[in-house]
C-alpha cells in the first residue's frame, strides 16, 4: 500500500489585488515504477537554508544596546516547481485588514512567491532582557524582545506589483502613518495580532523591499525610532 503525501503550498488566483477563483486542493500525482510501486512526486516551492555567512543586514544592532540579543539569517529563494499550480499562494486573495499576516506581517516565503521575487533574506532576532517598557513605565515586561526583517530582491520593473500591494495594502489598513527616516519612505503601523500588539513598517529602496515586525514585549517609543533608523541606514547605504 502506498503512502500519499501532500505538498504544503495551496493554490490560488494569480497574484493581484482582486481575485473571484476559489483555491482548490490538488489532488496528488503518482509515478508508477516497473508497474508495481507507487510514489508521489515531491513539490519543492521555495528552496530555504540558513546562511551562516557574515552579512551587512541589520542584526543584533536592532536591539536596544542595552538589551543584547542574538539573530539568526535565512535565504529563501523560488524552488525548482515555484511555477507549478501547486505551489500558488492565496495571500492577495486572503488579503484582510483584519488578518495582519496577510499584509503587516506576512510569511516571507509566500510573499516571495506571491510576487515572483528572486530571493528573500530573513534576519530574525530574540533578546532575553528585561525592560521598563510596559503602558506605565514601571512595571517589568515579560523577557522577551523579538523582530523579524526581511529584505526582497524585487523583479526588476517589479511586474507582480509588490510595492503596490503594499502601499495599497498600509494605505487602507493603517492611513496616515507614512513617514521619511534618513531619506528613506516608511509606512508604519501597529497591528493586533494572536500573540499581541506588534509593530510593523515596510521601506522600499531602488529594487528592495523591506519589511520590519517588532514583537515579544512592548517596543518603546524611542526603541521603535532606533530600529527604523536602522533599517533606514542600512538601505541608503546599500542603494
Amino acid at each position: 500500500m502506498a503512502a500519499v503525501i501532500l505538498s504544503a503550498c495551496t493554490t490560488a488566483t494569480p497574484p493581484g489585488l482582486v481575485g473571484t477563483a476559489q483555491p482548490t486542493n490538488p489532488e496528488p500525482f503518482m509515478t508508477a515504477i516497473d508497474g508495481m510501486t507507487v510514489v508521489p512526486e515531491s513539490v519543492e516551492c521555495a528552496d530555504e537554508r540558513l546562511d551562516g555567512r557574515r552579512s551587512n543586514l541589520p542584526g543584533p544592532q536592532l536591539i536596544p544596546a542595552a538589551f543584547p540579543g542574538v539573530v539568526a539569517v535565512r535565504l529563501v529563494r523560488p524552488g525548482r516547481d515555484a511555477s507549478d499550480a501547486r505551489c500558488h499562494p492565496t495571500l492577495v486573495k486572503r488579503f484582510s485588514c483584519r488578518d495582519a499576516s496577510t499584509w503587516a506581517e506576512p510569511d516571507p516565503t509566500e510573499f516571495l512567491l506571491t510576487f515572483g521575487a528572486p530571493q528573500v533574506r530573513v534576519v530574525e532576532g530574540t533578546s532575553s532582557a528585561r525592560t521598563q517598557s510596559t503602558a506605565d513605565g514601571r512595571t517589568p515586561a515579560e523577557p522577551k524582545r523579538s523582530f523579524t526583517y526581511a529584505e526582497y530582491d524585487l523583479a526588476p520593473g517589479d511586474p507582480l506589483g509588490a510595492v503596490a500591494f503594499e502601499q495599497h495594502a498600509f494605505a487602507t489598513c493603517a492611513p496616515a502613518t507614512e513617514r521619511v527616516v534618513n531619506g528613506v519612505a516608511m509606512r508604519t503601523a501597529s497591528v493586533g495580532t494572536e500573540t499581541g500588539l506588534v509593530d510593523v513598517a515596510f521601506l522600499v529602496a531602488g529594487d528592495r523591499l523591506a519589511q520590519v515586525v517588532l514583537s515579544g514585549s512592548r517596543w518603546a517609543a524611542d526603541e521603535r525610532d532606533h530600529a527604523w533608523l536602522t533599517v533606514a541606514q542600512h538601505l541608503r547605504l546599500e542603494e
